[in-house]
């Protein structure tokens, strides 16, 4: 499985970078969920390099849980892009406030999707490289799984602009922290921050 998890009485690093973005961090309430997407800024197209953090408070613990994910396009949409304008990229530095809830995965799988339109760059000129300019917006971009049978290494299909997480066990565990918002009455909406983030400290 390609996650991890831990505990500490102190917020980790990665939640007091978005507090310091001036972003909202969600810590008064258990179970109240922060999801932040770590773009690797070293990172390459077509890589599971990035992270998918998602932290919240028990008592006075917050749990911080970790999945490797992508939040770029893997090559086969960048050379193949659907719109003219080009492939989405999911901007950071933001944060889009109640912006997923529960969905289906082309009708397939239980997933996140958008409740509003998510700020995008667009890659249109079909190389290998992430070229993040323009400003453009996604009803598309959802956070969910590659393979349903094994971990997966390389994007190809498997992003169009969506947050991918590579591992289906992985992904399984992420769902089940999602559900443990709505179980606490805190609704069924989560924010997003997705920010940048040196290689070494994802």
């Amino acid at each position: 499985m390609s996650h991890s998890f831990k505990s500490t009485q102190q917020p980790p690093l990665i939640l007091q970078r978005v507090q310091s973005l001036g972003f909202s961090t969600f810590t008064v309430h258990n179970h109240d969920m922060n999801l932040i997407a770590a773009r690797n800024l070293n990172g390459r197209p077509n890589k599971f390099d990035d992270k998918l953090h998602v932290i919240f408070k028990v008592d006075h613990l917050f749990h911080h849980y970790s999945f490797v994910c992508t939040t770029d396009p893997g090559l086969y949409h960048l050379h193949s892009p659907s719109r003219v304008a080009g492939t989405a990229i999911v901007k950071h530095d933001q944060q889009v406030r109640s912006a997923f809830t529960f969905g289906k995965h082309k009708g397939q799988y239980d997933c996140l999707v958008p409740t509003k339109p998510i700020p995008v760059w667009r890659d249109s000129n079909k190389d290998n490289r992430l070229d993040m300019s323009g400003d453009y917006s996604s009803s598309s971009i959802q956070i969910h799984r590659a393979s349903a049978w094994r971990q997966s290494t390389l994007v190809n299909k498997w992003s169009a602009g969506c947050i991918v997480i590579s591992d289906p066990e992985s992904f399984s565990v992420f769902m089940e922290l999602m559900r443990l918002q709505p179980e606490a009455a805190l609704g069924d909406k989560f924010s997003l921050s997705i920010i940048g983030w040196p290689a070494l400290e994802l």
